[in-house]
């Protein structure tokens, strides 16, 4: 093989992706997919095949599969290819790995106990098809760890201030509604959301946008009604107040306390 070039065609820089395997792996990156993408960087096995794990790439490598002309190192590819190792863990093991990186960002303890590590778990169920990197996962979960998360101004005033006063009625019914739940399960949660929301004439992103921004401070994450159920009911319950409470006053970050 000739050697690894950059995606620009040239040798192989810091600015192209040249680094030492350890900034790798501290990048979140899985040494699984690190040892498959080296691997077929400048080998084919014969077909189609890129992702393989040790075993197969072991048992299929061959020297007729060496390319003659230069490698080329693909970021992308690279981040590609652990997106779909990171899909393919088994729940404990994602979680496992994970919880190192929620400690270091302080949104659970360095030793946590099984409740907390069981609650790691369901909240990486959720959010396991859109991780590329093992170091997305505490931007894309915190607001599941915190007291209350961080509203964006945007969000807020899109959804929670453009109409505040039919907003309001909304979210206050929905508060009482899911106050009185006793089954707080995925399907639960959404046949008592989508009643209030037809009280109100709400459907479709004026019935969801707004419950997810109350919860979770953004517009984008898993599931809504899979959110709900693992966030909890006490949870869901003291940011749909503040949601409220925002929908009358001015931008807050974080609320103080319970």
């Amino acid at each position: 093989m000739a050697g690894v070039n950059g995606p620009d065609g040239k040798k192989l820089s810091k600015r192209t992706g040249a680094k030492g395997i350890f900034e790798f792996l501290k990048e979140g990156f899985l040494p699984e997919s690190l040892f498959n993408f080296l691997a077929i960087v400048g080998w084919s096995p014969g077909d189609d095949t890129e992702v393989m794990d040790k075993d197969e790439i072991i048992r299929r490598f061959d020297l007729e599969g060496l390319s003659r002309s230069p490698a080329i190192f693909d970021l992308d590819k690279l981040t590609w290819m652990n997106g779909v190792y990171i899909r393919q863990m088994p729940p404990n093991d994602l979680a496992g790995r994970v919880a190192p990186l929620l400690a270091e960002a302080g949104l659970i303890p360095a030793d946590p106990d099984e409740a907390t590590r069981s609650y790691v778990g369901q909240v990486l169920l959720l959010e396991q098809e859109r991780l590329k990197r093992l170091e997305e996962a505490p931007a894309l979960t915190d607001f599941f760890f915190v007291e209350m998360p961080e509203y964006a101004a945007k969000s807020v005033q899109k959804w929670l201030q453009r109409d505040a006063e039919a907003t309001r009625a909304f979210l206050t019914d929905l508060l009482a509604a899911f106050s009185d739940q006793d089954a707080w399960t995925e399907a639960a949660l959404e046949a008592t959301t989508r009643a209030v929301g037809a009280r109100h004439g709400r459907e479709r992103g004026e019935l969801t946008h707004p419950v997810r921004v109350a919860v979770t401070g953004r517009e984008i994450g898993p599931g809504l009604f899979e959110t709900l159920a693992v966030l909890g009911k006490e949870r869901v319950l003291r940011r749909l107040r503040h949601a409220v409470e925002l929908t009358t006053r001015g931008l807050g970050t974080r609320a103080d306390g319970g």
